[in-house]
Formats: structure tokens, C-alpha cells, sequence
């Protein structure tokens, strides 16, 4: 049987979800996999469930942190990172997997020499407004060590192959599956038309809401029925602020963190997604939005064009007010049209952007194109 190790210990954000589904998706092809989690994964119970339900899976779950002070005490918690070493040791895995790199998986994987090491790069740098010394050099030592690597776009393969001297070969390219996750009871979007634009995810300075906020300005006039619905914890600045607070009749803010089964009706209850970004890799609201039936409206940056090229979504230059605006004034022109490209993305999403297709590219990274 090919085994993996899998290891991911951070708490919740789209890795979860994007973790979750890989591994669901490689359990059906026979792979065994250990999970190597966090005891505070915020799905713990549907990993549980899992692993109930298919003895291919085991499940370790390790103390982590969830605030500043407990990351300093972390530090010196190693007694269970040393018993889960000696237990992925022996499983005997075939490579490590690493769906997302997360700051603990440290204390694992250089004591782990000699098992392949295979990561997911979701962010070629880190993001302005987020930049750690300390978590990019730990980022960076990870990387150093991996063997393989997935990146989500393409663009970014010839770039990790230079900065680790990696051969182009060992880096696969799997584009961001679906995120039916959010979705479990098959639901089908509704395709009508509702004038509500969606900013959905966490907000950062490098996610362009200031962008956003003054394209609803720009079309206040011309559009006075637009609402615009921001979703997602963060730190927004006073003039956003300012801004939100002043057309609390066309804007709403929720800033919090969102669970699972409000993101299928957030989605659906919108017209499109709005990705304002100034800088990006790649974007998994931007799956969410395909997989919710949703178009996307994104800044030409990163990998973003990338995403949603293939069902015709929408790209604008990127810190550009009213080329944005612009641009949602011309979707709405044109109804039909607007909800043609809604159907697509669900098709596209539903059809082509599997989880099935992303673990068989996982597999032949791992094993070879011809793994017996």
C-alpha cells in the first residue's frame, strides 16, 4: 500500500477545508494516510468521522497555539512531537505531505531525515501588512528541506524550481480544487439576478478593501440599488472605516470569522466576488466563489488571472478604483450575460476543478507518472 504521512497543524483558515479534501480524495484511490493535526483544528470532529469510517486513515493530534503567549510556551512543549516522530517513523511512510506549511510542522520535520518531503506553496512571499522575520525564516528552512513542491498557479513553478535549485520536474502544478466542502448538501446556486457584490475572506492590507470601498463611491450615482457585503475578520482602516459607516444603506460589514455552513448561503447570496488584491499568489476565494456558482471580478496580480481566465471572469488593473468600478458597471449591464458567466464558473468548478484530478497529480509527484 503507498502511504503518506500528512501533516498539517494550523487551527483553521482555507487549508483546512483544502487539506481535508485531498486527503478524502486519496483515501478513495487506496492510499493510507496518517494525519498529523492540530488539536485544535476547527474540524477536528469531521476528521474524527473520517477515520471512523475508513481504516486507512490514523489520526495524531498535537498541542498547538492559538494566541501570542501561547506560542512562546509552545516553544517548549517537544514531548509530544517527539512521541508523534517516533510514531510517523513507524508508519514508514512513503513521503511527508504538506497541504499548507505551518510554523509547528518544525518541530517534526527535521527530525524526520530521510523521508521525502512534498509541499503545497500557497504564497510565493509573504503579504504586505503580514510580513514575520521569524515566520519567513522558518518558512524558508521548511522549503529548503522539501524535495518536491505544489504550486496552485503555474506562474510560480520556474520561480520555486531558481529559489531552491529544484528541478522543474519536482514541482507539479495542481490547480486550487473546488471548495464543495462548503456545500455538503448539494445544493444548486441560484441564478438570479440579486445586485449584491461580495468581498468575502480575511481582511488584510494586501487584499485591497480601501480599493473596493472607493469603486462603491464611484458608483453611487449610477448604481444606488448596489450593496456591497464585506465578510471576513480583519483590520480595516479608519477612512475605510469612515467610508463603511457613511453608506451603511449600500455597504455591510460582518468582521468575524465565518463557520462552514454560512459560507454556501454568503455566496449565494450575492451576484459576484469582488478580489480587490494589490498582490497575490493564488486565491481560494476564488475557488469558493466558482464553486458557489459566482463570478469573479480580480485585480490582474499573482496567479489571479490564471484562476479565472478559463470561464471568462474578470480582470482589472490592480489598485485602480475606477477601472474597477467600471467593470462591475459593466457585468450589470448585460443580465444575461452575467448569470451565463455564473453557470459557467459552477460547471467549471463542479466538472473540471476535482479533487479526484488534484490527487491523482498529487500521486504522480510523489510516486512517478508510472507508480505500479
Amino acid at each position: 500500500m503507498k502511504k503518506i504521512a500528512f501533516i498539517y497543524l494550523g487551527r483553521k483558515g482555507g487549508a483546512v477545508p483544502y487539506g481535508f479534501e485531498m486527503a478524502k480524495s486519496l483515501l478513495t484511490k487506496g492510499v493510507g494516510i496518517m494525519c498529523v493535526l492540530s488539536e485544535l483544528i476547527c474540524n477536528r470532529d469531521e476528521w474524527i468521522e473520517l477515520s471512523s469510517s475508513d481504516r486507512n486513515l490514523q489520526l495524531l493530534f498535537l498541542p498547538t497555539y492559538n494566541n501570542k503567549t501561547g506560542f512562546i510556551k509552545d516553544i517548549f512543549n517537544r514531548k509530544p512531537y517527539t512521541a508523534a516522530v517516533t510514531e510517523i517513523k513507524k508508519y514508514n511512510p512513503d513521503a511527508i505531505y504538506l497541504p499548507m506549511i505551518s510554523l509547528n510542522a518544525r518541530k517534526l520535520l527535521f527530525r524526520l531525515k530521510g523521508i521525502p518531503i512534498v509541499t503545497t506553496i500557497h504564497d510565493y512571499t509573504q503579504h504586505p501588512g503580514m510580513k514575520n522575520p521569524i515566520t519567513a525564516l522558518i518558512f524558508n528552512r521548511i522549503e529548503r528541506i522539501s524535495d518536491k513542491f505544489v504550486v496552485l498557479t503555474a506562474k510560480y513553478a520556474p520561480m520555486i524550481s531558481e529559489k531552491h535549485s529544484v528541478p522543474l520536474e519536482k514541482i507539479r502544478h495542481i490547480p486550487h480544487a473546488n471548495f464543495s466542502y462548503y456545500n455538503k448538501e448539494n445544493r444548486v446556486p441560484s441564478f438570479n439576478i440579486k445586485n449584491r457584490i461580495l468581498f468575502f475572506g480575511r481582511i488584510s492590507k494586501y487584499k485591497g478593501i480601501s480599493i473596493l470601498l472607493k469603486a462603491m463611491d464611484l458608483l453611487k450615482d449610477s448604481m444606488p440599488e448596489l450593496h456591497l457585503s464585506i465578510v471576513g475578520k480583519g483590520e480595516l482602516s479608519n477612512d475605510d472605516i469612515r467610508i463603511i459607516n457613511s453608506n451603511s444603506d449600500r455597504i455591510s460589514l460582518n468582521n468575524e470569522w465565518i463557520s462552514d455552513d454560512q459560507v454556501w448561503e454568503i455566496f449565494d447570496q450575492a451576484d459576484m466576488t469582488i478580489i480587490p488584491y494589490i498582490e497575490a499568489s493564488q486565491s481560494g476565494v476564488v475557488a469558493i466563489s466558482l464553486s458557489c456558482g459566482r463570478t469573479v471580478v480580480a485585480s490582474d496580480v499573482g496567479g489571479l488571472r490564471e484562476q479565472i481566465d478559463p470561464v471568462g471572469g474578470s480582470i482589472v488593473q490592480p489598485g485602480d478604483p475606477q477601472a474597477l468600478a467600471k467593470e462591475i458597471s459593466k457585468l450589470y449591464s448585460d443580465h444575461a450575460n452575467l448569470l451565463d458567466l455564473n453557470k459557467r464558473s459552477y460547471k467549471y468548478a463542479n466538472e473540471l476543478l476535482t479533487w479526484d484530478h488534484s490527487a491523482n497529480k498529487l500521486i504522480e509527484l510523489i510516486y512517478g507518472n508510472n507508480p505500479g
